[in-house]
């Protein structure tokens, strides 16, 4: 998708740009992370795994002439109880 003529009403304080953050573990989605993310998110998978992506996007972002930094996207649930959790 492509959008032509758009504005921000309220310009970001960031520059040049605000952050950009991302998740996904596709190839699709790796490639994008390298060339054009700022954070690349990954689920709290096993360490092992996380570190083999996180090694990936690395590769391929050196390959672009950038560097990423990452992040756990993680989800808590808390209940009164584990078996109500």
């Amino acid at each position: 998708m492509q959008v032509q003529g758009a504005k921000l009403q309220f310009p970001p304080v960031q520059k040049p740009y605000p952050t950009l953050y991302f998740g996904g573990s596709s190839d699709a989605a790796l490639q994008v992370a390298a060339k054009h993310i700022d954070v690349y998110l990954t689920w709290g998978e096993p360490p092992d795994q996380v570190a083999q992506k996180i090694a990936k996007v690395r590769q391929l972002a050196a390959e672009q002439g950038r560097t990423v930094r990452f992040g756990i996207r993680m989800h808590v649930i808390v209940r009164e109880t584990t078996q109500k959790a």
